[in-house]
């Protein structure tokens, strides 16, 4: 009985990191959990995966070059383009 206990939280803490960050990526949180959960090497796989949406608070796609950089710089690390103002 305690070897599922100790089964279930060494699960649990992958689980919840990738379920994080899928979220931040904009990818689905379910499928990515399980995936952490089962096999945590998925978490260092969606760490480096690029996002496929804007993701308010997370990344935001350039309006010139069209790839995607963190929320909170104010120009493209790619082209250098400017950011307009978010109201967020």
């Amino acid at each position: 009985m305690t070897g599922y206990i100790v089964l279930g939280l060494v699960m649990l803490l992958p689980a919840i990191l990738g379920g994080k960050l899928a979220r931040n990526r904009g990818r689905n949180i379910v499928l990515w959990a399980l995936l952490s959960a089962l096999f945590p090497i998925f978490i260092m796989v969606i760490y480096f995966e690029k996002p496929v949406r804007d993701v308010p608070g997370g990344f935001r796609r350039c309006p010139s070059c069209r790839e995607f950089n963190p929320w909170k710089v104010t120009h493209c690390k790619y082209c250098t383009a400017e950011f307009p103002v978010s109201p967020l």
